[in-house]
Order: C-alpha cells, then structure tokens, then sequence
C-alpha cells in the first residue's frame, strides 16, 4: 500500500480522541496513560503523543520498540470501539 512500511515501529490510532478529550486536561492525560497502558500489553511502548492541534490534531500516535509490537498493536485495535468510536490504526 502507498507508503506503508511494514518495518515501521510507530502506528497511528484515528477517530479515538474527542474534543472534548483535547481540551479537558484530566482527561486528555487519562487517555494518554489508557492508551499507553493498552499498547504496552502488545510489547514495549517507547512514546505515545496525541497532538492538540495542527494537521494531526486528536491523532494518537504510538512508538514502539519494535516492528512485532507495532504490528500486534495495530491488528488488535484497528476496527476496535473507543468511547463508541471504531478506531482506525496503521502504521506511521
């Protein structure tokens, strides 16, 4: 697929962040730990960032240590429900 790379270690989760997730910091915070604590359990998680604004705005983006994490991760949450929304996930 166009520019998929498969030895990717980072992935991106879409339509998971609410405005409201952005915007109040408790809970903007509490997604970041669910989100790391959710990706941790498919292998080691370097970093997870959602920007809060810009192009890439309420996008989660996750670092892992490796492509297997990576790939895992997206395998499990890709079509998953978050807050009532189907999240989407590919690699970065």
């Amino acid at each position: 697929a166009g520019g998929m790379s498969t030895t990717s270690t980072s992935i991106v989760l879409e339509n998971m962040i609410t405005d409201h997730m952005l915007q109040d910091e408790k809970e903007y915070n509490e997604c970041l730990d669910d989100i790391k604590s959710e990706c941790e359990s498919h292998g080691d998680v370097l970093s997870v960032a959602i920007p809060k604004e810009g192009v890439d705005r309420g996008k989660v983006f996750v670092s892992f240590k490796t492509n297997q994490a990576a790939a895992k991760a997206i395998k499990e949450l890709h079509g998953r429900s978050f807050d009532g929304n189907m999240v989407q996930a590919r690699f970065k």
